[in-house]
């Protein structure tokens, strides 16, 4: 059925008033054609594909472990990324979400040592960590004893020996003597806690950050100052002095509002940025200019997600309570997912690149597929509702990690249809989990606060 079916040819008589509400009609016809297209092509969901292939669901492995905390800081962690290779791990530290106008400079908390984490560590692991404004710094601890991992038990994978580094961007308030707010960019050991390089920042108020995962040098940062920052930290295995400086590769600037959102695309020549001003941009790095502009939200932009298994395919979630797929040739939103209820905070591809996750401000996370254009899954627990804040896949895409703005990390089992409760818990933290992330190859998640403290499982 379509629209000219039911409109009079010119000259059949009628009036311009009833040919319009015939064409009302029409549509309204259409739409209803449209939703039923959507409940047949996604009946069943995930539950029901895989009860269909025959093969029953495997077992779950153990619940993930704490195995380091990072914590001294004084300020919040906004974002966190790994790097391709596990070596590098980036978050993002800010102080308030809106920079002070007119109050006078708050005092400084008493300056204590990093607080050193007995629980067992990965070999040769190393964390870096990155602040804004950093206060001179007591004299170093000696190096903890490295403990070793437990023996991997039947389901689990065979602990990696590789090292890691994690990087973080946070703010402290000014000085009393100074009125300076550089950002600070800090290199941390995680077996020794102890600070192995100090980047200077142009922007404290940073709320992204993002690390290329081909080469695994190149770092993007965004925030309040509507500019995204791209920063050359060399190779993972280059050594820098304490002292060095990253030198900046490009600012990219195009955006009326503030950067939320950032993400390298399939390699170090793109960037993707989402912004408050409810549009997303596409850069080329060499020559730090835009693109394509893609704008079809009417609220925020919160977070975008590039397909891993085509890199010109991404979704936006926003605080118009959307989730829009793109398609970078086409340049246009090729489908709009109306799912939550409320503000989308948080979208992630699956593995598979058929279907993304989004967390909403309306307590919910959900998967949804971009064959059948509709949720075919919806993780929610009917004692939480609180927002979602950050989400993030399992390597085999069996699981969904979601954090939560009461403090709470859950770990969801994304086969099992409207399933009543999470299977893993990571508690943690003290306060709204606003950031989280699982490394390339699956074996750790890592979990940031805003209670100033970092977590990695495992």
């Amino acid at each position: 059925m379509s629209a000219a079916a039911v409109m009079p040819p010119p000259g059949a008589g009628g009036s311009i008033r009833d040919r319009l509400a015939a064409a009302q009609m029409a549509v309204e016809g259409l739409k209803v054609q449209l939703e039923q297209r959507k409940r047949f092509l996604a009946s069943g969901g995930l539950a029901a594909a895989v009860q269909e292939r025959g093969a029953p669901l495997r077992q779950l492995g153990a619940a993930p472990h704490l195995a380091a905390t990072l914590e001294g800081h004084s300020n919040k962690v906004y974002a966190l990324d790994w790097t391709g290779n596990e070596e590098r791990l980036v978050s993002a530290r800010c102080g308030p979400q809106t920079p002070p106008r007119s109050a006078p400079p708050s005092p400084l908390p008493p300056l204590s040592p990093p607080a050193l984490s007995p629980s067992p560590l990965p070999p040769a692991s190393a964390v870096a960590t990155a602040a804004a404004a950093d206060p001179p710094q007591p004299p170093p601890l000696p190096p903890p004893p490295l403990l070793a991992l437990p023996p991997a038990n039947a389901t689990a994978r065979a602990p990696h020996h590789r090292s890691f580094l994690f990087l973080a961007l946070f703010r402290r308030p000014p000085f009393s003597r100074s009125r300076s707010q550089e950002g600070r960019l800090v290199v941390w050991n995680a077996r020794t806690q102890r600070k192995l390089r100090s980047v200077s920042l142009k922007s404290a108020w940073v709320m992204t950050c993002a690390v290329e995962r081909v080469e695994g040098s190149l770092v993007a940062a965004g925030g309040l100052d509507n500019v995204c920052t791209l920063l050359d930290l060399g190779p993972p295995s280059a050594s820098a002095s304490a002292a060095a400086a990253a030198p900046v590769v490009a600012e990219l600037a195009g955006h009326e509002g503030y950067v939320s959102t950032c993400r390298f695309v399939g390699g170090p020549s793109q960037v993707l940025t989402g912004s408050g001003d409810g549009s997303c941009i596409l850069w080329d790095v060499a020559r730090a200019a835009r693109v394509a502009l893609f704008r079809d939200h009417s609220g925020d932009v919160m977070s975008v997600s590039v397909s891993p298994t085509s890199p010109h395919v991404f979704v936006s979630g926003a605080c118009d309570a959307t989730a829009k797929v793109w398609d970078v040739r086409a340049g246009r939103c090729v489908t709009t997912f109306e799912e939550h209820e409320g503000d989308v905070n948080a979208v992630r591809f699956m593995p598979c690149g058929l279907a993304f996750g989004s967390g909403s401000d309306d307590s919910s996370a959900k998967v949804c597929d971009l064959r059948a254009c509709a949720s075919v899954n919806e993780m929610q627990h009917e004692n939480v509702t609180c927002a979602v804040t950050s989400l993030d896949f399992s390597e085999s895409g069996r699981l969904l990690f979601a954090g939560y703005d009461n403090a709470s990390c859950f770990a969801w089992d994304a086969l099992v249809e409207a399933a009543p409760a999470p299977v893993f818990s990571l508690s943690a933290h003290t306060s709204r989990v606003s950031c989280l992330g699982v490394s390339t190859s699956g074996h750790a998640v890592a979990t940031g606060s805003w209670d100033s403290k970092l977590s990695i499982w495992i």
